[in-house]
């Protein structure tokens, strides 16, 4: 009885020291997504303002840039969300989440 007893003990102590580092790495990767989506936003706007989608369909290989994609701007812009976001991610895999799951098992 008293193995069991110190098993659960040792879980919900390993539970209690992961969870705060769990939900720092959660927390950092929410701020990293609000970051992503609103460089996103500034860069599709900045990008319409300058007019790129109009310079990019422009001549002959702007029929096929058409065909393509509706928007290049927007298209340049959710490429950079995704590039932000996933470096977030890499950071906090090998950062806080190794922590986490080193813990585990």
């Amino acid at each position: 009885m008293n193995t069991i007893v110190n098993s659960l003990q040792d879980f919900l102590n390993t539970i209690v020291h992961w969870l705060p580092k769990l939900v720092g790495a959660l927390l950092i990767l929410l701020i990293g997504y609000i970051i992503a989506k609103s460089v996103e936003g500034v860069v599709k706007k900045l990008l319409k303002k300058a007019k790129f989608d109009q310079l990019v369909t422009k001549g002959t290989a702007g029929s096929y840039v058409r065909r393509v994609i509706s928007s290049p701007a927007a298209l340049l812009g959710s490429i950079l969300f995704w590039v932000l976001w996933l470096a977030f991610f890499v950071d906090r895999s090998n950062g806080t989440w190794s922590a986490c799951t080193y813990q585990l098992y």
